[in-house]
């Protein structure tokens, strides 16, 4: 119990294959995929005794339990009215790992789920669980790996013919994202493939994703990359988005060429066709 907020319950569901419209349903986030992905399911109840609106932040976190791996994590901030008792549930996605990763290991994949529940006014956690997953190892031959081609060389290839301009945020970033919306222009005679990562941090708590696309010779294309950031709770401290060239048959791997926007931002001295990258420092005074 704190201050009449109570975490009743969070229950884990079983193993099963989540697609990408159920996740985006059920959490907000825009994360889309082809197919289904292992997953599970989050069930929680909180409850207010007091007379006052309560408001929690609830921080998801799923990664496989190997080093190598990259987790995925969301937060969200939920208020529960007065003598209310709540039910939140919502789907929580286990993406893999590159099958190169399996190399020195064998068996199943074992992945954590693990939900930290908070009261965002005074910083602590109400209630923490965690629950392990055994997913079967299985390697997915039709998709192009990372370690299956040379990035310098890559990178040193890509033509810079795309950019990324009349770049705007609507709202203030420390009370809430409306829209981060702009456009990319192909000026070179060659379709050019993007991809544009997104990362906002709140508080110790990260939140990123991946758009991709493919702008035509001379062809303008407005993207909105807010959809996920929008969603962040506000108090957002720094923000950064990058828009990189990508090679056409990274960009049609799924797989890889999320693996290639990632490592990306090691070579970014030396990668001649980052077409953008903005950076912003939101202080606790404005």
């Amino acid at each position: 119990m704190n201050n009449g907020l109570e975490v009743k319950s969070i229950v884990f569901g079983e193993l099963r294959k989540i697609s990408a419209e159920e996740f985006r349903d059920s959490t907000g986030l825009d994360w889309m995929w082809d197919g289904l992905m292992d997953g599970t399911d989050v069930r929680l109840v909180l409850a207010n005794s007091s007379e006052e609106m309560k408001k929690t932040f609830i921080y998801t976190v799923s990664r496989a339990d190997i080093p190598t791996a990259t987790q995925w994590s969301w937060g969200s901030e939920i208020e529960v009215k007065p003598d209310e008792e709540k039910e939140i549930s919502y789907a929580v996605t286990m993406p893999g790992i590159p099958s190169s990763d399996y190399r020195d290991y064998t068996g199943p994949l074992r992945y954590a789920v693990e939900v930290t529940v908070s009261d965002p006014t005074q910083g602590k956690a109400l209630e923490r669980k965690l629950k392990y997953y055994d997913i079967p190892a299985k390697v997915e031959v039709n998709e192009l790996e990372g370690s299956e081609f040379d990035i310098h060389k890559t990178l040193n290839e890509l033509e810079k013919t795309t950019v990324l301009h009349d770049f705007c945020i609507e709202g203030n970033p420390k009370e809430g994202v409306k829209s981060i919306k702009a456009k990319l222009f192909n000026f070179g005679g060659k379709i050019q493939y993007i991809g544009i990562d997104t990362r906002a941090e709140r508080k110790g708590a990260g939140y990123q994703t991946q758009f991709f696309y493919d702008v035509g010779p001379k062809e303008e294309v407005p993207v909105d990359i807010g959809s996920f950031i929008t969603k962040c709770p506000p108090g957002m401290e720094y923000l950064r988005i990058r828009a990189v060239s990508v090679p056409e048959y990274v960009f049609n791997s799924k797989k890889a060429r999320g693996w290639f926007l990632g490592e990306s931002y090691e070579e970014e001295e030396n990668y001649k066709s980052l077409i953008a990258k903005f950076d912003f420092y939101f202080s606790e005074s404005e």
